[in-house]
């Protein structure tokens, strides 16, 4: 399940408490209202049903590691596809080296080849 609907994402935030018993402490977290946009079923709100009131980080943390899960698995095709293009741009450096080589070879002037290669960068 994707975490990222309609453009908006939840950020995670640290604070601090102010209360004395908790003075000072530190504590991370999410925006309730932010991660309601995004997945509401992990939020729950005030009886008036639109003030958020708390995160089921328990529920949002599996949720996370699908996300990551998923987004691994992103990863690893986009690795793949760019071994695959690198392979084939190798190749395809080996292919003007060797077009190069043969226009030398065949007694072409210097601006003829320049000509041709310039073609082929731009192809």
């Amino acid at each position: 399940m994707a975490l990222r609907k309609g453009g908006g994402a939840a950020r995670a935030v640290a604070r601090r408490f102010l209360r004395p018993e908790r003075l000072g402490q530190a504590r991370n977290g999410v925006i309730a209202e932010e991660v309601g946009t995004v997945v509401p079923e992990v939020v729950s709100y005030e009886k008036n049903g639109k003030d958020a009131a708390g995160v089921d980080y328990g529920r949002l943390t599996a949720l996370l590691i699908e996300a990551t899960k998923e987004q691994q698995r992103l990863i690893e095709k986009q690795q793949q596809q760019i071994s695959l293009q690198q392979a084939q741009i190798s190749h395809l450096k080996a292919q003007v080296k060797t077009i190069q080589a043969a226009l030398k070879t065949d007694g072409r002037k210097a601006a003829e080849v320049r000509s041709v290669k310039a073609n082929v960068a731009q192809q």
